[in-house]
């Protein structure tokens, strides 16, 4: 009686996570954040392991640094050649939850000149629109409203090469939303990466791409540096000025 009192119970538990999986696109998120697990990196060991070296590298941050923080796009990107006092955070493959993750251990943020944030990309075949925001309005509430912001927008594919068919309309999409939930915080500014990386067809430009669709070349990194050096210049100023 037991032994078909458990295979009843095991068997009506399969397919609540069947009809979940199907039926509720944010099943899969609450199932993983129940039971403590990451989706912010391929490897899991590989992800702490960059955590627990940006840990050490904080301890060791001057004062008035700029941070950047993001996933593949910040982490190629030579943010010395933005600022001389920079340090990179960026992960390949994180998250907006991976970052929401680790931005309590870096300490360097209240001590930061400016803050450049760009993420959300990695979400798209993770979760809906809707979480991606929620999750982007937790990570700039947590950044110190003292410290001024570039928020970076999605960056377009090529979705050929990329094999993302569809992508490029949502991104422009969640790009629209970014810039409006952007201007709910005063010391957040939207940098629209978008339109200087795209080509008319509203994708990554063969310009820019580095050959997989997703990465940017050296004469694409050249663009998003000019772009975050000139608004890091204007951010500089409107906060020197009280603005």
């Amino acid at each position: 009686m037991y032994a078909r009192l458990a295979l009843a119970v095991y068997l009506l538990g399969v397919h609540a996570l069947i009809f979940g999986f199907i039926f509720h696109p944010g099943f899969t998120t609450k199932v993983k954040s129940a039971l403590r697990i990451s989706d912010s990196y391929g490897s899991q060991l590989l992800y702490q392991e960059m955590v627990a070296f940006h840990t050490r590298l904080d301890k060791n941050l001057p004062r008035n640094a700029m941070v950047f923080i993001g996933d593949s796009h910040i982490q190629g990107l030579a943010v010395t050649a933005v600022s001389p006092y920079s340090v990179n955070f960026g992960i390949g493959s994180d998250t907006t939850i991976g970052v929401l993750n680790r931005l309590p251990l870096y300490r360097s943020l209240e001590t930061s000149r400016m803050i450049v944030l760009a993420i959300g990309f990695n979400d798209l075949n993770k979760r809906d629109d809707l979480e991606i925001l929620e999750n982007l309005d937790k990570i700039l509430r947590f950044l110190p409203e003292s410290k001024p912001v570039i928020l970076l927008s999605l960056f377009p594919v090529n979705e050929l090469n990329s094999r993302r068919s569809g992508y490029n309309g949502r991104i422009r999409a969640l790009n629209f939303e970014y810039k409006i939930l952007s201007e709910n915080y005063e010391n957040v500014n939207y940098l629209n990466a978008h339109a200087v990386l795209s080509d008319q067809q509203f994708g990554l430009s063969s310009a820019y791409d580095s050959g997989d669709g997703v990465h940017l070349n050296k004469a694409g990194y050249d663009e998003i540096i000019s772009e975050i050096a000139r608004a890091a210049s204007l951010l500089s100023s409107n906060f020197n000025n009280g603005e």
